[in-house]
């Protein structure tokens, strides 16, 4: 079942007794791909819907690399944020003879939703949350 964008997203964070240092390793390993995953909310807001996957990659491999980033873009993140959107119900999938169409999910259309989901991901960027 698709997660469903509201309060949802909002997730309190603590350290585990006996294992000191154990957020900030986490952060500093999924760092990449929640990056990946903030600036693909963002790139939603560019194609025009419907679009073929193929093209919604390569754009979003041009669009992550436009930003000056510690964190390069690599097809992997791209095809793995594409992933989790399809399976969070953000992009919805149609099979078609020339490959996959994906459309913005009728709740994603609204901009409010698309900036809930950006904060909901960013909010490990916030001082403080990875520690």
């Amino acid at each position: 079942m698709p997660l469903q964008p509201c309060s949802a997203f909002s997730h309190q964070l603590s350290e585990p007794k006996g294992f000191p240092g154990f957020l900030l390793f986490l952060w500093w390993l999924l760092r990449p791909v929640l990056s990946t995953l903030g600036r693909a909310v963002a790139f939603l807001e560019r194609p025009c819907w419907p679009q073929h996957e193929t093209v919604y990659v390569e754009g979003l491999l041009q669009f992550l690399a436009e930003e000056d980033s510690f964190d390069p873009p690599t097809r992997s993140l791209a095809l793995s944020s594409l992933q989790s959107f399809k399976e969070m119900g953000v992009l919805e999938e149609e099979r078609t003879p020339a490959g996959p169409l994906l459309h913005l999910a009728q709740p994603f259309r609204c901009s409010t939703r698309r900036k809930e989901l950006e904060a909901s991901i960013l909010q490990f960027f916030q001082p403080g949350a990875h520690q």
